[in-house]
């Protein structure tokens, strides 16, 4: 409890542990550009409620996700999550494998906004239409 795992020190690294490992401190991990740390856990990850990961960026991050640790199998979550990129969400089981991943948040794309948009007109025209009489 209270300790901070760290791939690196002051650039970008990796850390191996052999069997399993719980987490009830903190996992620092550094990105810059298209790089990450990478922890890599050959047995269980267990994130304690009271474990957090920590994220320091360094240049403008251009990757749509970033593995940052991997594991046989995990248990729990992080208690608190700090320095999440702006545009990015934490995966606990990225693209179905066991890895940590942040990966960036999809804009919508122009032909979802011009949907909803249409659908915000019809429904508003649709509450202007007066209330006539029934033609049987």
């Amino acid at each position: 409890a209270g300790s901070i795992v760290s791939p690196s020190a002051a650039s970008i690294g990796s850390l191996s542990f052999g069997s399993n490992l719980n987490i009830a401190g903190t996992l620092a991990i550094d990105l810059s550009g298209s790089a990450t740390d990478l922890a890599s856990v050959a047995g269980v990850l267990t994130l304690d409620a009271a474990s957090t990961v920590a994220f320091s960026v360094g240049n403008p991050l251009t990757e749509p996700a970033y593995v940052f640790a991997s594991y046989a199998s995990l248990a729990g979550t992080f208690g608190t999550v700090s320095g999440l990129p702006t545009g990015y969400s934490l995966d606990y089981n990225y693209l179905g494998g066991n890895t940590l991943a942040l990966v960036a948040v999809p804009e919508p794309g122009s032909l979802t906004l011009a949907a909803m948009a249409v659908s915000a007109f019809a429904a508003a025209a649709i509450r202007r239409q007066p209330r006539g009489r029934r033609v049987a």
